[in-house]
């Protein structure tokens, strides 16, 4: 049982249709779900954001895969979440080092629509999807080009700027996550 903010909370236990790398992650590893909201009224003084009470049950650890396997599930996720709003088929066809015809049998298989975007699949699917599509080469993402600051303190155009600004503030939530995600292992494990 955890207090958490309550976005924090709602991106834990998220339904699929509003999953994110860390809603995946963690209902991977347990059940989660909200008990109730606590107000910001409770707390002396009142903090500025509204927190949530999660209970989260593991699953038995012989539930899981094995390491190297769900390393290669983690790199699936990753790299679908890394452009949440396209589709799946186009995603993993520019993110993963795999041919396109094989994404799309892998789905196939899975009998995952091609069309649809990675925060609607369930666990399961994300699953199901890492075992039709098989072994995951080497990580080809690219990597972005530090933004430069001026004198001014403003941003300068890294290339493409405005590239260069999602990606970092995808890489910071990504980080930002993976942190949440660090926490909460830390205390389930605990």
């Amino acid at each position: 049982v955890l207090m958490v903010q309550r976005e924090v909370a709602e991106r834990i236990a998220a339904p699929p249709g509003k999953m994110s790398y860390l809603s995946v992650f963690v209902q991977y590893h347990a059940r989660v779900r909200i008990a109730f909201p606590v107000p910001a009224h409770a707390f002396e003084p009142d903090p500025a954001v509204e927190s949530a009470v999660i209970v989260v049950e593991p699953y038995d650890a012989d539930d899981r895969l094995d390491p190297e396997t769900e390393d290669q599930l983690w790199r699936l996720v990753q790299a679908a979440f890394r452009e949440r709003r396209k589709m799946i088929h186009n995603v993993l066809s520019r993110q993963l080092p795999i041919d396109g015809t094989r994404v799309t049998a892998a789905l196939e298989a899975a009998h995952i629509d091609p069309d649809r975007r990675p925060q609607t699949l369930a666990v399961g699917e994300w699953l199901a999807l890492r075992e039709a599509i098989g072994p995951i080469g080497e990580d080809r993402r690219r990597a972005v080009e530090p933004l430069a600051v001026g004198a001014e303190g403003r941003l300068q155009d890294a290339g493409p700027g405005e590239r260069a600004v999602l990606a970092l503030e995808h890489r910071v939530e990504a980080e930002h996550e993976l942190l949440l995600v660090g926490e909460v292992v830390d205390h389930v494990v605990a």
